[in-house]
């Protein structure tokens, strides 16, 4: 199951164990937010390298999780 990427439920698995990676690297909800949707060098190299750790795209996800109880 983890290596066909088609399947919708294998899908969600890896990318919640990837995102739990992040986690465990960053220690901070925004900074792996940003680093799974920009990747980490991007996320390096762009928002992390001029002092931003927080993007749009951190900030809801963040939201929708506050608003369905996440």
């Amino acid at each position: 199951c983890v290596s066909n990427l088609m399947c919708p439920y294998c899908n969600v698995l890896i990318g919640i164990d990837y995102f739990a990676e992040l986690l465990a690297v960053y220690e901070d909800l925004h900074m792996a937010l940003i680093a799974f949707n920009a990747g980490p060098a991007r996320a390096y190299n762009g928002w992390f390298a001029v002092g931003k750790y927080e993007s749009d795209y951190s900030r809801e996800v963040v939201a929708i999780a506050a608003r369905i109880g996440g």
